[in-house]
């Protein structure tokens, strides 16, 4: 050999090498859309159950707040002011699941118009094109 090293990285070589290290990092870096769309669906769903969850744990907290005074102040009240507070927890359960499912329709009907207005935002027509751009580019906004 005169002179000339194989050893050293010639542009072919070093071309290939670029390609293989490129390949290796596409393929560890995977990108799953079924994940991602699960999660963005995740979060919507979270949001509207938010306030479902919120008025669940209200009621349950005031269920056994109504529970524990009604256990320690039996022996102070008369038998019969237990038994309305008794009989108002009872009912707390049956106003629940009424107003539970009118919460949900309440939210998904919110959700609802908000995605119409959203959309007729979007699809409202615009009178003169200028208006996009100036209002876009203006310096004092």
């Amino acid at each position: 050999m005169s002179g000339t090293d194989l050893t050293k990285d010639t542009p072919c070589r070093k071309d290939t090498s670029e390609k293989e290290t490129f390949a290796v990092l596409i393929s560890s870096n995977k990108f799953d859309i079924r994940a991602q769309y699960q999660s963005k669906e995740n979060l919507a769903v979270l949001r509207l159950l938010m306030p479902q969850i919120i008025f669940h744990n209200a009621i349950y907290l005031v269920l056994i707040l109504l529970e524990i005074t009604t256990r320690f102040a039996r022996r102070y009240f008369t038998i019969d002011i237990a038994m309305v507070a008794n009989i108002i927890g009872a009912c707390a359960v049956s106003i629940y699941n009424i107003c539970s499912p009118l919460l949900l329709w309440c939210i998904l009907q919110r959700q609802k118009t908000r995605r119409t207005r959203a959309i007729e935002l979007l699809s409202k027509q615009v009178a003169h094109q200028d208006n996009i751009y100036f209002s876009n580019y203006a310096w004092n906004n």
